[in-house]
């Protein structure tokens, strides 16, 4: 019985925990349902802008990589100049196509809510949705090193409008080191 406790801790503290973070850009709907005020007479939408996000995963498997992330945009509106905090915290899976390689492509599935912070709430309003989104990248780590180099393209699906569906884009570059799981091999 005590084996049985020792060793899934054992392998669980095997695995590192990789923390990141990275820049990129967000392509915000024109007809997206986040901020829509059904009785107001305009609906103005948020303008493209910049996005910045942390990222905290720790394998399961080698190809599986349960992930946790925070992106947060400080953008305004098409009309009228509100001010708007975007945040869309989230969790994914990362399904890792060549887990052991030095350059890793992969494929990134996951969901989350997304949050508007308004400015002037009569106008666009706060608000929380849901939404759903997968995507590709590459990852790159050099040899015997706990730190890398990625890259993500995502195509989210949020509550719209009209049509009730819409698409935003999203891309990014990043880093991220490694803390735990075991010591990284040294140079002889």
């Amino acid at each position: 019985m005590a084996l049985a406790l020792v060793v899934p801790s054992a392998v669980a503290s095997a695995d590192p925990l990789e923390v990141g973070a990275w820049a990129g850009s967000r392509v915000f709907s024109d007809n997206s349902f986040l901020g829509y005020i059904e009785s107001a007479p305009d609906h103005p939408t948020l303008s493209n802008g910049m996005v910045f996000g942390v990222r905290v995963s720790r394998p399961l498997l080698s190809w599986l990589v349960p992930e946790i992330e925070l992106p947060v945009s400080f953008t305004e509106t098409t009309e009228y100049d509100v001010s708007v905090t975007w945040l869309a915290p989230r969790i994914q899976a990362r399904l890792e196509f060549m887990p052991d390689a030095q350059v890793r492509p992969f494929l990134v599935v996951g969901g989350g809510a997304t949050i508007a912070l308004s400015s002037a709430r009569r106008i666009y309003a706060s608000d929380i949705l849901g939404n759903g989104y997968v995507g590709i990248g590459g990852a790159w780590a050099p040899p015997q090193k706990r730190w890398g180099l990625r890259a993500d393209a995502r195509v989210s699906i949020d509550p719209g409008t009209r049509p009730v569906v819409t698409v935003e884009f999203e891309a990014g570059i990043g880093a991220w080191v490694e803390f735990g799981g075991p010591a990284a091999p040294t140079a002889t």
